[in-house]
This record gives C-alpha cells, structure tokens and sequence, in this order.
C-alpha cells in the first residue's frame, strides 16, 4: 500500500512539473487601435517598432525575440515593441508553468 501511495504521489510530481503549452488563438491587425502611435518606441536607427499586444492572464512572462525596450504589462495585456522584419517571439513564464512560442 505504502509503495502504491509513493508511486502515486511521484507521478502527480511529475506530472505537474511539466510545462503547459501556448497556442496562438488569434492573431490580427487593429486598424483602430492608435496605441503605437500615441506611444512611439524607436529603434537604434530611428525606425519605428511594431508594437505586439500579448494577452496573458498573469504577469511575471518573459520575452525573447527583437524586442526593444522594457515590456509593459497593463490590464491584462503585455506591450511589446519589435523591430522591423521580426518573424519570432518567445513567451516564457518565470515560474515555468507555462511557455510557447507564437
């Protein structure tokens, strides 16, 4: 019985230390939203960043990719501004339960 519980318990341990996986659920353009234009972050030659709103429920994610600049999060929502000509931005947790790429 004894080894039933441990087998049981290091299984749960296990399992709950692997990482969950992102998933893009939509990607667009807000023609509307006016928020890179009212908030403007350069580049290193003056060129204008992208900038790529992440919702994420929690706060304490990570970005990896061009991205310029301290990322905000605000109101559910990460801010992160990105040079021209980027094709890849990875999120990560710093817990780890979670990281994707999109």
């Amino acid at each position: 019985m004894k080894r039933i519980v441990f087998l049981l318990c290091h299984l749960v341990v296990v399992v709950s230390m692997q990482a969950q996986k992102l998933t893009v659920v939509e990607m667009k353009l807000d023609e509307e939203d006016h928020s890179a234009i009212e908030y403007p972050r350069m580049d290193k030659i003056g060129n204008q960043c992208a900038l790529v709103k992440v919702m994420l429920p929690e706060e304490g994610a990570q970005f990896e990719g061009n991205v310029l600049g301290d990322v905000a999060y605000r109101s559910g929502e990460y801010w992160v501004y990105m040079s021209a000509g980027t094709k890849e931005l990875r999120v990560n947790q710093l817990s780890g339960v979670w990281q994707g790429l999109l």
